[in-house]
């Protein structure tokens, strides 16, 4: 029993010696499974091959049912005829004289059974034999049972050990690949950084270029304008017709030329934040009819009217006069501009906390895939060069920057 090394060489070995050393002529050995509910096989000597079957470790019945109640070594002399030890000769089967049970405790639980059978009598020095060496059997098959737990559980540890192992290197190559990509976000965001400040200084020259363009360009041309009108007014009656009209272009288009620097300074400066707000109150209906006065000259050489359609209680509002005028103007002029029969109907209405401002036209209208675009500096609807209609495209984008600069 101390030599064997495994469970399975200890029952074979241990079996062996009982049925020598008792004089038995059947032996067999049977574990209790790991849900302790059944009795397995292990190894038997000279047993008929049903015996050879599981059983029942809840049911205390048949040869083994005292040993399995009791706790203790059963010895049985009355053998049933339906046993499974037999014993087969050339007179037939032969059933034995007597079957011992030998219950293996573990814990104050059984936990192996061995059972051996004679076709005689026991002798009184091989049971004595056996009610010796059966303490020293429990103890033998516990340490033999531990073993084989620990050989178990070390298997077990060595497994996880391994995956262990596995799963620090994994982690240990996320960890590496993890640092790689943080370096790597460290450098975009660097890069990002040095494009951010160079789009920004971009930004700030491109404010400076337009602002001083701005200022360089209208002194000039406001000599020109005035001049143009100074002999447009003085030499009307000593110009030709045609030389009239020349007169008259050169002003017209000194009047779009200023009111394009004006927009370009415009949207430089709500661009740069350098426009002021100072709210106060002020008159919608006034800011309107001023508006109206200055677009009804061009709309009444189109044909087209413009209405204007107010409650008659309007409140005032708090904001900057100049931001609304300009706002409103821009808008007012687009309408008028891209209409060319009908009319322009500007009207208003409000709540307790707000008012709105509502300018329609019947003019030639916005397609639907151009609407997300049309706050965009020089957009247009039309951007080719033989466009009807004049303009850069910066008058939309100045009203909705003008209304979202705080």
């Amino acid at each position: 029993m101390v030599s064997a090394e495994h469970l399975v060489d200890f029952g074979k070995e241990l079996l062996k010696k009982l049925v020598e050393t008792t004089g038995s002529h059947f032996g067999a050995f049977y574990l209790l499974n790991e849900d302790g509910k059944r009795f397995e096989h292990l190894t038997s000597i000279e047993i008929n091959p049903e015996i050879q079957e599981p059983f029942c470790a809840e049911k205390n019945e048949g040869e083994f049912g005292r040993a399995l109640a009791t706790g203790k070594i059963s010895r049985i002399t009355h053998i049933p005829p339906d046993t499974a030890f037999t014993f087969k000769t050339f007179m037939g089967t032969v059933l034995p004289r007597e079957i011992v049970t030998i219950p293996i405790m573990v814990r104050e639980k059984v936990a192996a059974v061995i059972s051996l059978a004679a076709l005689n009598e026991y002798s009184k020095e091989g049971l004595e034999i056996l009610n010796q060496t059966w303490m020293i059997m429990n103890t033998a098959f516990s340490n033999q049972m531990a073993g084989a737990q620990m050989q178990k559980l070390a298997g077990e540890l060595r497994s996880k050990n391994e995956q262990l192992q596995s799963q620090t290197e994994e982690l240990q190559t996320q960890a590496e690949e993890l640092q790689q990509q943080s370096e790597e976000l460290l450098e975009q965001n660097a890069e990002l950084e040095a494009q951010r400040s160079q789009v920004e200084e971009a930004n700030r020259l491109k404010r400076v270029f337009l602002s001083n363009m701005s200022h360089e360009l209208r002194t000039p041309l406001n000599s020109i304008m005035a001049l143009s009108r100074v002999l447009l007014m003085q030499a009307i009656s000593k110009l030709s017709q045609e030389e009239g009209k020349y007169l008259e272009i050169i002003e017209r288009n000194g009047r779009e030329l200023l009111a394009l620097i004006n927009d370009i300074l415009d949207l430089s400066k709500i661009e740069s934040g350098k426009r002021d707000m100072t709210p106060k109150s002020l008159s919608l209906a006034s800011v309107i009819e001023t508006l109206v006065e200055c677009l009804e000259p061009l709309a009444q050489e189109k044909g087209i009217e413009i209405k204007v359609d107010l409650p008659d209680h309007l409140p005032q509002i708090e904001s900057s006069e100049e931001r609304v005028h300009q706002i409103l103007q821009n808008i007012m002029g687009n309408a008028v501009k891209f209409t060319e029969q009908g009319s322009i109907t500007v009207s208003a209405s409000h709540d307790a906390h707000y008012v709105s401002m509502k300018i329609a036209d019947t003019g030639i209208g916005i397609a639907e895939k151009d609407l997300p675009h049309i706050f965009k500096e020089f957009r247009q609807v039309d951007g080719s060069s033989s466009r009807q209609y004049g303009g850069t495209g910066l008058g939309l984008a100045i009203a909705s920057k003008a209304a979202q600069c705080p």
